[in-house]
């Protein structure tokens, strides 16, 4: 797992990795519904100050709409649209809002242990991937069908792919020499 921070740096990490024979699923939030989570934490604010916090939210939503499209597209998706519902493809994972708000409808029971585990001090505030794996593995019940189909998806991809190249090498040997790897490859691309 990689995270690039955000939409727009997973172009360039997916269209790295996919020339190097990496299979990729990429996994991004639509973000419907942050610009009216965020307009309501603004209703403090008053006259010029609130005009330029609300056109701040507004720009940003409006960035968020065009990088969706623009990310779907990219990634052959059947539907283009600007806000997409939460789906699973082969290629793709999307939340229509976030992460984090699909899984209080969806998993109740992550989101109330995710709280207890931040409150019992066993788990820190925030996005983190700690604290969410610990959610995730203590709770109660089945993670949602998202979840699962996403999971499914990642093996599939995994199952049909064959990587451009096996190992990355220590070393890269010139046109005489035979491709030795001493000591422990580096890394195996398409795991083991």
């Amino acid at each position: 797992m990689i995270d690039v921070n955000g939409k727009e740096g997973i172009f360039l990490c997916h269209a790295i990795l996919t020339a190097l024979g990496v299979p990729c699923h990429v996994v991004f939030d639509g973000d419907n519904g942050v610009a009216e989570r965020k307009l309501a934490s603004i209703q403090g604010k008053v006259g010029d100050e609130r005009a330029r916090a609300e056109k701040k939210i507004r720009e940003a939503a409006d960035k968020s709409a065009r990088l969706n499209g623009q990310l779907l597209n990219y990634l052959d998706a059947t539907t283009k649209v600007p806000w997409p519902a939460s789906v699973s493809q082969l290629a793709y994972t999307v939340f229509e809002d976030n992460l984090e708000e699909y899984l209080k409808g969806a998993w109740p029971t992550w989101t109330a242990r995710l709280q207890e585990l931040i409150a019992t001090g066993d788990g820190f505030p925030g996005k983190n991937a700690a604290t969410y794996r610990e959610a995730a593995r203590s709770t109660e019940g089945n993670p949602p069908a998202l979840l699962i189909a996403l999971l499914a998806n990642v093996q599939e991809l995994l199952r049909n792919s064959q990587p451009a190249v096996q190992y990355f090498l220590p070393l890269q040997p010139g046109p005489e020499q035979a491709a030795v790897a001493e000591g422990p490859l580096l890394s195996q691309v398409g795991g083991a």
